[in-house]
């Protein structure tokens, strides 16, 4: 009877120290198990089958605090933040924007090889564009004893600003180009020494900058053609891309493309006007000629038109060209109070020449 009661005191507190040891341990896993008591939430951690109504169920205060205090906040804010960032840039970005609806559709295949065509097209209009360019011209002109000056103006871009600038529409960032004369047989010509022709061959217009693939060079050239007594004549060449301002008095000549990679220029020829000063003689001569002309037997015979068609012939004969030349001519030599004066004198004492 003894060991039957002992026994069951031993069993009853084995459970008890069990009990105990799993209380602890939940004490220890779930926190303070009053207020789990207290707010109903333990029955159902435990997996209590009795009926919990939701609406009694209430967190501690201690988690409350938890949730509603700053740091989580400011996390929940930054992360909207991040968020909204990442949409606008998403939207900003054409690229980007029309790869993420492509994958959003589906389409990510089509997508990827669209843009491979379109990256391929670009780089083959990026080495067209890219390509060395050279200049050819061949220069005649009168007198042929002038000098030609020929000036290289040189302007160096980086390789993204170049193509920014002609294939995408961008600034012009060259600024100020470099300036430099280029030597030509003209340069120290002799007295009495003529050109029939100049040829200016293989001039730089675009080229990638030596050793440097990075940098794209542009070139434009100013040629002047000048002689003493002479207005002198200033020519530009250059393509639609020149970003200076063009004298007024320059002519501008544009390059014209010939083959890959070669350019040409439509030359006109150019006649040096003579300054009035330089036409003394043929506007004496003129003079003297006509006035000659009208005291001959022939010439008193000539009516006035008959006249006037002479003297037009005597001017062209005399490198006066047009009407106006020879207005600018006489108003010139006329304002010379040191030189009219002589003018008049050498054509009184010019007598007529005996007809032979």
């Amino acid at each position: 009877m003894t060991d039957k009661t002992s026994g069951s005191t031993d069993k009853s507190r084995n459970e008890r120290t069990r009990a105990d040891d799993r209380g602890s341990r939940s004490a220890v896993h779930w926190g303070p198990v009053a207020e789990f008591q207290e707010s109903g939430v333990q029955p159902i951690l435990m997996g209590s089958k009795s009926t919990i109504d939701p609406e009694t169920i209430k967190l501690p205060e201690s988690y409350a605090e938890e949730k509603s205090g700053p740091i989580g906040l400011t996390i929940f804010v930054i992360a909207i933040l991040l968020g909204l960032a990442g949409i606008g840039y998403i939207l900003a970005n054409d690229n980007l924007r029309e790869q993420t609806g492509a994958f959003l559709s589906g389409n990510i295949r089509e997508y990827k090889e669209k843009e491979k065509k379109r990256i391929e097209a670009e780089d083959a209009r990026i080495q067209a564009e890219t390509r060395n360019r050279y200049g050819n011209v061949t220069l005649s002109y009168f007198p042929q004893d002038a000098r030609v000056i020929i000036t290289e103006l040189k302007w160096v871009e980086t390789l993204p600003q170049f193509v920014s600038r002609t294939l995408k529409g961008g600034d012009d960032t060259r600024g100020e180009p470099q300036k430099r004369e280029i030597p030509n047989k003209t340069t120290e010509l002799k007295e009495n020494e003529k050109v029939d022709a100049l040829p200016l061959t293989d001039l730089p217009i675009m080229q990638k900058a030596e050793g440097k693939d990075d940098q794209i060079e542009t070139f434009a050239y100013e040629v002047t053609i000048d002689k003493e007594g002479y207005y002198p004549r200033m020519f530009l060449f250059a393509d639609e891309t020149y970003p200076g301002k063009k004298d007024e008095k320059t002519a501008l000549i544009q390059w014209v493309n010939a083959g890959p990679g070669i350019y040409m220029a439509q030359w006109n020829g150019c006649d040096l006007m003579p300054k009035p000063e330089l036409m003394r003689k043929q506007y004496a001569k003129v003079i003297v000629g006509f006035e000659c002309l009208k005291k001959t037997p022939d010439g008193k015979k000539l009516t006035e038109e008959e006249l006037n068609v002479a003297l037009t012939e005597m001017k062209r004969d005399n490198g006066f060209m047009t009407d106006e030349r020879w207005a600018e001519v006489e108003k010139a030599l006329k304002e010379n109070a040191a030189m009219w004066p002589e003018i008049e004198k050498e054509i009184k004492e010019t007598p007529c020449e005996t007809p032979q």
